[in-house]
């Protein structure tokens, strides 16, 4: 019994054991890593109150709360009123007239080219 123990120890011991138990430790820390960056992900739409209409909140949750965060963006002006110039209707609007083709926008970053979609999925 007591061989067997020494046999098993040694082996442990051995470089290639180190090399696959320090693989196998960086491997386990970038799942970690890539846990922790998915939990600091954009919430979805419901977190952001879509099915209530995406509510304002006060002036005291308003940046924290995330099912009150977009319609209180929308509404920063009457959450903080006299603080924020609204611009007046205009009386003869200019027409906007819709384009036959999107732009196609693109950015480079990290040494590959990217579109809008690639932008928005890395924000979330």
């Amino acid at each position: 019994m007591g061989s067997a123990r020494g046999e098993l120890w040694r082996r442990c011991q051995s470089p290639m054991t180190y090399t696959r138990s320090v693989a196998m430790l960086v491997v386990v820390c970038t799942a970690s890593l890539s846990c922790i960056r998915l939990a600091f992900a954009a919430p979805d739409e419901e977190l952001l109150g879509k099915s209530k209409g995406y509510p304002m909140g006060a002036r005291a949750n308003w940046y924290t709360d995330d099912a009150v965060r977009v319609g209180s963006y929308t509404n920063l002006d009457k959450l903080f009123p006299n603080q924020f110039h609204v611009l007046p209707k205009a009386e003869n609007p200019s027409t906007l007239h819709k384009v036959t083709a999107e732009p196609s926008l693109q950015y480079r970053f990290g040494g590959r080219l990217n579109t809008i979609d690639d932008y928005l999925a890395h924000q979330r």
